[in-house]
């Protein structure tokens, strides 16, 4: 299916390139074939392979040259998109949004996460193309001078933050605004369990998800906690 949408995405500048339509639709053919990269990093290769395909033209480069540029960038290229924008940025988002509604009660926690996620996702998909095509081939050392895997692991760790900052605004609407001490270690103790998590593998996604399920689990169980510890301390009794 990315192959189609490639080729539908590059196919008015191969219409401008190839002016005879004989050249134009083997140029279009050639971008038919197996091409499957994460969606927002394939706007640099197609920016890059309209620069290349300029070279076709010129006698510059074979046909077979731009094939081999393709192939050797869409699976890099898709498991850096999908570790930035798949596994931190948009756990980050989502958390974000989560504690921007916890904070307000407002609808805009959601413009939030659609802010933060799309500003990124958007530039890479505008930058990206125009920086293939005035780079070419020159556009992997522009991807790779943004860095793009060390900024996840930086939006990883402030995602392990927001999910402390989650647990500590749920600690505190549930009633117990009274936090102590001992509470405060708690809550940083599971923020450092969670980083020890994370670099011994687990996703910010896998992590967002074991927060909720705890706080939905701690949700139902909390008042039978709750009666068993008064029963307990003789607070209340059952009478049979």
């Amino acid at each position: 299916m990315q192959a189609m949408g490639f080729a539908f995405a590059i196919s008015p500048a191969l219409k401008k390139i190839y002016k005879e339509k004989n050249d134009f639709l083997s140029a279009l053919k050639r971008h038919m074939k197996f091409f499957n990269t994460q969606p927002y990093m394939a706007a640099p290769i197609i920016g890059a392979v309209i620069r290349l395909e300029q070279d076709v033209k010129a006698g510059k480069l074979s046909p077979n040259d731009v094939s081999l540029f393709k192939k050797s960038l869409m699976g890099p290229y898709g498991a850096i998109g999908d570790a930035y924008f798949w596994g931190s940025l948009k756990p980050f988002a989502s958390v974000f949004g989560v504690v921007f509604l916890a904070l307000s009660s407002s609808l805009w926690a959601s413009a939030a996460f659609l802010i933060i996620y799309n500003i990124p996702h958007l530039w890479m998909r505008t930058r990206g193309l125009t920086a293939g095509c005035n780079m070419g081939i020159d556009v992997v050392d522009y991807i790779k001078s943004l860095d793009i895997p060390e900024w996840g692991k930086r939006l990883r760790y402030l995602t392990i933050c927001l999910l402390g900052a989650a647990l500590a605004l749920y600690y505190q609407m549930n009633g117990y605004a009274s936090a102590n001490i001992g509470s405060a270690v708690g809550i940083f103790s599971i923020v450092l369990f969670f980083a020890y998590l994370m670099q011994k593998g687990f996703s910010a996604s896998m992590l967002v998800y074991i927060v909720f399920i705890l706080c939905a689990a701690y949700w139902y169980a909390a008042p039978v906690f709750h009666f068993l510890n008064k029963y307990i301390s003789g607070q209340v009794s059952v009478n049979l």
